[in-house]
């Protein structure tokens, strides 16, 4: 069997074919049927992170100030390169569905008048091709705002080469004022050092008064080899690990991964994992995470058919920008 990632190229390259076989245990029936196929063990959530160290408290309120630099003429979100790590284009993708593209022109709406000036100026510039996905992409309106979200991200972030690195620089005491879009769990590595501490970290969708998306949610999915040699072990191991808390426990004891199984989930809680001296590591839970309604944090969501859908699109103009 194999535990794998990027829904999108799961289902054009692997699951059409016929080379990943799927199992659906008979509990999940009725549970969550949007997970079953193919089988996804675990949602993980990439979130929105800064460092609070000093005068960068509140700096971070709405999702438009993450590719802009008002922040400081050095400012940059760090983010592991969509050419590192397919899930991150898969972000990309989904930004442009009608439900995700609303939240994005929300919180345009509630940005700066100087920022919404950069943005429109996106927007007007015919070069920047946003009119083209619009029309081969059959796209809503709304979508030209998340286009020109991923615009000027792709146009001004820092690349790093994996979150774990990422997260190191992030914590750091000096790192005062710089922000990072990476996957949660991470910040549970982190040693308490006089250098380097996550009390200072705070996750964006936390602060009162967010508005906009608080990151991006991609999965772990669960297949079965077309040539697996016993393939009822396979089943059987699939079924320990998503029917049972001590199978998801190496996944579930951390921060930021939620079982597809309610029933498993629902006995993980890290509401209060990090207390009042380490407030970072408080996760609010997978219900709280996708739901899209303000003060919540709107995850976005993967979905490997609209990605597959759209990337014909998309694709070649995310590898330009």
């Amino acid at each position: 069997m194999t535990l794998i990632q990027d829904g999108s190229q799961i289902k054009t390259k692997m699951t059409n074919p016929g080379y990943l076989l799927n199992y659906i245990p008979k509990e999940w029936a009725g549970i969550k049927e949007k997970d079953g196929t193919p089988l996804a063990l675990q949602s993980l959530s990439k979130v929105f992170a800064f460092n609070s160290n000093g005068t960068a408290e509140g700096a971070f309120n709405n999702v438009w100030d993450f590719v802009m630099k008002d922040n400081g003429d050095d400012f940059s979100t760090m983010f592991m390169a969509p050419n590192s790590e397919p899930v991150g284009q898969n972000m990309f993708y989904m930004l442009t569905r009608a439900d995700y593209a609303a939240i994005v022109k929300e919180a345009y709406n509630s940005a700066t008048a100087e920022q919404k000036a950069k943005v429109d100026a996106v927007l007007a510039d015919s070069n920047s091709g946003i009119n083209t996905i619009i029309a081969d992409a059959k796209l809503t309106d709304d979508a030209k705002y998340s286009l020109a979200w991923i615009y000027m991200f792709k146009k001004n972030f820092t690349k790093a080469t994996d979150d774990g690195p990422m997260c190191t620089d992030l914590c750091k005491k000096s790192s005062e004022g710089s922000a990072g879009l990476l996957v949660y769990s991470k910040f549970r590595s982190i040693t308490e050092t006089e250098e380097s501490s996550v009390k200072q970290m705070r996750i964006a969708a936390y602060q009162d008064g967010y508005t906009g998306f608080g990151g991006y949610m991609y999965k772990h999915y669960l297949q079965i080899l077309k040539t697996s040699p016993f393939p009822w072990t396979s089943c059987a191991f699939i079924h320990f690990m998503t029917n049972h808390k001590d199978g998801f426990n190496p996944w579930g004891k951390d921060i930021g991964g939620y079982s597809a199984n309610p029933n498993v989930q629902s006995q993980f809680n890290h509401s209060n994992d990090g207390g009042e001296e380490f407030p970072v590591n408080n996760d609010k839970g997978y219900d709280w995470w996708v739901a899209n309604e303000a003060g919540k944090g709107r995850l976005i969501i993967e979905d490997g058919e609209y990605c597959s859908e759209v990337s014909t699109v998309m694709a070649d103009w995310i590898a330009y920008l």
